[in-house]
């Protein structure tokens, strides 16, 4: 292994791990450099030729951070290739499962993903509710965001309507993600001699971020170890879980706790003791410990602060000066501020207008839909999101050459629009192009007058025109319609501003975080903090924000609340 890269024993047994077994990894335990330094000793030790390892995580950010790892500490030449796969688990399912034999469910001839993340969906009539809907692990039919599905879709005359519809878009060969992890599931229940094809293919599978499994997903694991897979490792942390709203359920990574061969890593080379024993009084567990020497007796202890709304900037002064007197420089890499709340992000910490959003929806200014997209993929590449960037123009240009109003974007007309350009011609083209569009930094109508002038001069957008609607503020910039969405955090200040769920799996060398006296529902935290970590995702929440600083944690509450959290967290509290 490259450089000086030492273990501590049980990190070391886990590393050396074989079989069937699960690890619960605490906060700052290093899981994600537990997983590389797993691969890394098992590919130098693979003698197959056309068997490989499949080492799965959630996004495609987990699994490229697993990557670097490879790279720069183990010395392990990437992409990874054949026979291994390194990636999401939804890429693995589709690639070996649902695209080759999907058809069997779906009685189709081919298999389009559409919808998120594949390309949005833009059907007005009835078929606008196909990508929200799919079906659980007892095939029943269940909505996937209930807030834009209708209100009587429970009715047994609407639901075998929208069963008849995801049924019919299916023999079409449309699928959504998530209806392809379902279709994963039956084509294995149904044909087992698919399992043992892929278990004889990957041998060896490790799923980092296990925590967020969807019943399915892990349904699909039981499945292959029925076949004959026989290593099996699930890294992750229960008490990290905060996507419910995408089907993941940490209770099932509990069951196989229980179940399986349990390894707890309870190492924390993130934060100071300090910090470990303040989110400990939240935690399950209550063992954790600090083991980096840099910070494990750092001596801030972590902080309750109270605030009123007109005093926020008042409050972040504060937290800056107390960063600056124990010598943390202030920037995006060492200063994070966090809410809970994507709307007190946007118009407390950010101050930015509420009439600029129509119920935390981004606002469409132009008559063409497509066109967002277009200003979009300029500011992921003003964001040094290059590879974001060029694939949204990708799909752009499918969608413009695709006349099929169902399936925007599928996965074979983008094959062949870079095949007919060229991969490397068709990239350096859109580079170029998005280079010469004006910054997102200027008002809308300015911009849109300035991109028309463009688009004229470029061939493969010649049948793009901006048009905006009648309605749009003066002064509303372009930049404005995607700095406060979920995938991606805000620079302010020469800080990091952004709800908690931006920063999963992300180090600070110092937090503040934000809450509000209750959550969505009126649901007030004196009663959230006394709950079960393990029934709460709320209180899971507040767990991962708080998990996330190395040297100094500072919790904002409304006037009046500290007491709340004091009781909870018997901390001393410093105004110092």
């Amino acid at each position: 292994m490259r450089g000086k890269v030492s273990f501590t024993e049980k990190q070391k047994e886990v590393i050396n791990k074989k079989g069937i077994f699960i690890v619960k990894a605490a906060p700052g335990s290093g899981k994600t450099f537990i997983v590389a330094a797993r691969m890394a000793r098992l590919l130098r030790e693979w003698k197959e030729k056309h068997r490989g390892i499949a080492v799965l995580s959630f996004t495609n950010v987990a699994w490229q951070e697993i990557e670097e790892y490879l790279r720069k500490k183990f010395g392990i030449s990437t992409p990874i290739y054949y026979p291994h796969f390194l990636g999401t688990i939804d890429s693995f399912l589709n690639r070996y499962l649902v695209i080759p034999f999907g058809n069997i469910v779906t009685e189709s001839d081919k298999i389009v993903l559409v919808g998120p993340p594949h390309g949005e969906w833009n059907t007005r009539d009835f078929y606008k509710f196909f990508p929200n809907f799919t079906f659980d692990l007892r095939s029943n039919l269940i909505p996937l965001n209930p807030k834009i599905v209708p209100k009587n879709w429970r009715q047994q005359q609407m639901k075998r309507k929208l069963e008849k519809m995801k049924r019919d878009m299916w023999q079409k060969g449309y699928i959504t993600q998530a209806d392809a992890n379902y279709i994963a599931l039956q084509v294995l229940g149904e044909h087992r001699k698919l399992g043992k094809y892929l278990t004889y293919r990957f041998p060896l599978i490790m799923i980092d971020e296990a925590q967020d499994t969807s019943e399915i997903q892990m349904a699909i694991i039981d499945l292959l170890i029925e076949s004959g897979l026989q290593e099996v490792m699930l890294i992750g942390d229960p008490e990290q879980a905060i996507y419910e709203w995408r089907d993941a359920r940490p209770e099932i990574f509990v069951e196989k706790m229980n179940k399986w061969e349990c390894i707890e890593l309870n190492e924390n080379w993130r934060s100071s003791q300090k910090i470990c024993n303040f989110f400990m009084a939240i935690s399950a567990s209550k063992k954790i410990k600090a083991l980096n020497a840099e910070v494990k007796d750092f001596p801030v202890v972590p902080q309750i602060w109270e605030y009123k709304e007109e005093n926020i900037s008042d409050v972040i002064n504060k937290f800056l000066r107390l960063c600056k007197k124990f010598g943390i420089g202030i920037n995006v890499e060492n200063i994070a501020i966090l809410s809970r709340s994507n709307e007190f992000v946007n118009t407390k910490l950010m101050k930015k207008d509420k009439t600029k959003r129509r119920k935390g929806k981004r606002i469409e200014p132009w008559k063409n839909p497509k066109i967002l997209r277009l200003a979009e993929s300029k500011y992921r590449f003003e964001q040094n999101q290059l590879k974001e960037a060029i694939e949204i123009i990708e799909k752009l240009l499918c969608e413009l050459e695709n006349k099929d109003n169902i399936s925007p974007c599928s996965v074979y007309k983008l094959r062949e629009i870079r095949e007919n350009h060229g991969l490397t011609t068709l990239r350096k083209k859109i580079v170029c192009f998005l280079k010469s569009l004006p910054t997102t930094n200027k008002p809308v109508h300015i911009w849109t007058h300035e991109v028309n002038a463009i688009i004229n001069e470029k061939s493969f957008f010649k049948n793009l025109r901006l048009e905006l609607k009648q309605r749009v503020n003066e002064d509303l910039k372009v930049n404005d319609l995607f700095i406060d969405t979920n995938e991606s955090y805000i620079q302010a200040r020469n800080y990091y501003i952004g709800n908690i769920h931006s920063v999963k799996g992300k180090t600070f060398e110092a937090v503040l975080l934000f809450v509000k006296k209750g959550t969505t529902g009126n649901k007030k935290y004196e009663f959230i903090l006394k709950q079960d970590i393990a029934k709460s995702e709320e209180l899971r929440n507040i767990y991962v924000a708080i998990t996330r600083p190395r040297k100094i944690l500072v919790i904002a509450v409304p006037e009046g609340e500290k007491k709340v959290w004091k009781k909870v967290f018997e901390e001393p509290y410093n105004e110092k």
